[in-house]
């Protein structure tokens, strides 16, 4: 466990949500073992190099999202799941 900010926890192993298939076409699900915690928490997709791909919500009751980011170009990309008190990531291949 790595303590990123005062209060948040880096979870690597966390199983909180799958996602598949993996890799894909940029069209992808997410749906959650575990309940959210938050009443909202934030969903942040980065490219390799870091740049912000998309930046939303999602709320405690949502249990499956499905995406659509079949625009963007190949390569490895890490979703990060943000809530009050933990950061949980999850790296796609969009073929």
């Amino acid at each position: 466990e790595v303590v990123v900010e005062a209060g948040y926890f880096y979870d690597a192993n966390s199983e909180i949500f799958n996602l598949y298939p993996n890799p894909n076409n940029g069209q992808f699900t997410i749906d959650f073992v575990e309940p959210l915690q938050n009443e909202e928490s934030s969903i942040i997709i980065t490219s390799s190099a870091g740049k912000t791909i998309f930046n939303g919500t999602i709320r405690r009751e949502e249990v499956t999202r499905q995406f659509d980011l079949s625009h963007l170009k190949s390569g490895l990309y890490v979703m990060m799941l943000i809530g009050s008190e933990i950061i949980v990531t999850k790296k796609f291949i969009r073929e």
